[in-house]
């Protein structure tokens, strides 16, 4: 048969399909059988075969237009079938959309991040997608010098190349990103433009402020991925909460929600003006931070998520750049001597010693930022082996584990010391709930150590995780998943807390009985902001006192 370009990229174009663009039909007929009501029960098939098609034809021209040169092929198909045999096992297995909010949380993840999902299958996936595409840049190099119509070919490249870079760069073509390999260049797009913008956002610690208290500490927790339905405190049949609920003074908001469940979104959302229906603060100005600083404030970030150590810089380096002193987990690791026992998020209680120590002498107003681990996957990994109390836990792998840990492990530095266990797929239900609980346990603790910690000092403190987490609910697992179509409810239902000392209730009384007034009701991320600047008695514009628990202006809903 002679050799025909066009040919030779439907050809290619059928197996990405059938490879790649698959997972997302399938996704896609799976959320309109279990969410979408508005596409009748006999149109489905017929819906999902206009989609395929249009899946189909996307992935031709962007195939078709790598063609134009033969430089161009080989290096971006590769690059192409890798990205998305990649993201269709994540499509395939976690149910994930591909968003923009998906492509930052791939650009700037931490390496603990990335190795934590690092598994063999996954590791094949991509290898298979490298050596398939190679064999396609061979027939591509060996057939396409001889092909006599190669002019007429990059003619027609040439304009199909305006339609794709028109379709991937302007608003409102696709209502559904969900074409591969559409859907990750339109969202890494977007995600560059963001972070363009994130470069000249406003600084608004211009804006005029008072802070009218001293010697003050402000310690904001920022948990990850914890559910509030596995609180005790909000009722959960097991006590995950033996020391929160001995605390005196503290206030826990059963009815709490994340801004998203993507941390790189919901980070933000805590700590700027953002708002769940308008996010564009996030990339558009600078944070609470920056206030707090501008005012005398000594400011810390302690970041156990390693997002310091990022290649991109994330929208929460952004944040973390406007603290006066951040501390990294490597440097909290390297501080910690080898025979201090101290597992996941207990790294960070010596640090937080020292920071209270020095305030004790300089008697400054301080804002620290804790940024936990939390219960992130692997949970078996963020919590002392003590709070080991439901068993069995989650062991893909019955060889090669640590009887402490429950967790297989290799010593391969690539993959962080673990390979067979990030496939959580191969544990139980009730193995996963049990890990995951467990680390429920040392979140408890860990709060209840910083509370106690700040007992003796003009001090609040504000715990909110930054989203939820799916453990198993209708096949769903991890967290980051959602649509135009649906989202997950116990991604975005959060524990959050408030706890004052006595000191600052004494100077405070009104604002502490304003929290308290606020505890029964519907409350988001959006409040931290202004609570966080209100609670502290800074006056500024910048307040919006419906927003402020501390303010008796609050005007939230009833559950």
């Amino acid at each position: 048969m002679k050799y025909s370009r066009p040919l030779f990229v439907f050809i290619i174009s059928i197996i990405y399909f059938c490879m790649y663009s698959m997972s997302s039909v399938m996704h896609e007929t799976f959320l309109i059988n279990n969410y979408n009501t508005m596409i009748a029960e006999d149109k489905v098939l017929l819906h999902t075969l206009l989609y395929g098609l249009e899946s189909f034809q996307r992935a031709f021209i962007i195939l078709f237009v790598l063609t134009i040169h033969r430089y161009v092929f080989a290096l971006f198909v590769p690059f192409l079938f890798v990205c998305s045999a990649s993201a269709s096992y994540f499509i395939y297995y976690f149910k994930i959309q591909i968003t923009p909010y998906i492509m930052a949380a791939f650009f700037e993840a931490t390496n603990n991040e990335i190795a934590s999902f690092m598994n063999l299958q996954l590791i094949l996936w991509c290898a298979f997608a490298l050596v398939l595409s190679l064999i396609f840049v061979w027939i591509f190099f060996k057939y396409d010098k001889k092909d006599t119509n190669r002019k007429r070919n990059n003619i027609f490249v040439f304009f199909t190349g305006i339609f794709a870079l028109c379709v991937i760069v302007l608003p409102g073509h696709a209502k559904n990103t969900q074409y591969m390999p559409f859907d990750f260049l339109k969202s890494t797009y977007k995600y560059t433009i963001n972070k363009y913008i994130k470069v000249l956002c406003d600084d608004i610690s211009k804006i005029p402020a008072t802070a009218n208290e001293e010697d003050l500490v402000v310690v904001m927790i920022i948990g990850e991925s914890t559910r509030g339905d596995h609180f005790s405190l909000n009722g959960y049949e097991r006590e995950t909460n033996p020391n929160l609920k001995k605390i005196e003074h503290l206030i826990n908001f059963t009815n709490a929600g994340s801004c998203h469940n993507l941390t790189g979104v919901s980070v933000p959302c805590m700590l700027t003006r953002a708002i769940k229906s308008n996010k564009e603060a996030i990339y558009e100005e600078t944070s609470a931070i920056s206030v707090f600083r501008k005012l005398g404030f000594k400011t810390f970030w302690i970041d156990n998520q390693g997002l310091r150590n990022t290649i991109v810089l994330s929208s929460i380096s952004d944040l973390i750049q406007e603290a006066e002193v951040a501390i990294s987990s490597n440097r909290i690791s390297e501080g910690l001597g080898k025979s201090e026992k101290l597992y996941g998020d207990e790294k960070l209680l010596p640090i937080l010693d020292g920071i209270l120590a020095q305030q004790d002498k300089d008697k400054n107003n301080t804002l620290v930022i804790l940024h936990t681990m939390g219960n992130h996957w692997q949970y078996d990994h963020t919590y002392n082996p003590r709070y080991k109390v439901w068993s069995p836990t989650c062991k893909p792998s019955k060889e090669n584990y640590d009887p402490d840990r429950e967790v297989k492990c290799d010593t391969g530095v690539l993959l962080n010391s673990c390979i067979a266990a990030n496939n959580m797929a191969l544990c139980s239900k009730d193995e996963l709930i049990n890990s995951y609980d467990n680390s429920i346990l040392q979140t408890d603790a860990f709060v209840s150590e910083v509370i106690k910690r700040l007992e003796d000092k003009k001090a609040f403190v504000v715990y909110s995780s930054d989203h939820g987490e799916s453990l198993g609910e209708d096949g769903f697992y991890l967290h980051g998943q959602g649509s135009d179509h649906f989202f997950r409810p116990e991604q975005f239902h959060i524990p959050m807390l408030i706890w004052a000392s006595e000191e600052y209730r004494k100077n405070n009384p009104e604002k502490y009985e304003n929290i308290k007034a606020t505890a029964d009701k519907r409350v988001e991320h959006d409040v931290l902001f202004h609570t966080l600047l209100g609670c502290s008695n800074i006056e500024t514009e910048l307040v919006n006192n419906e927003l402020n628990l501390c303010s008796n202006e609050a005007n939230l809903p009833d559950k």
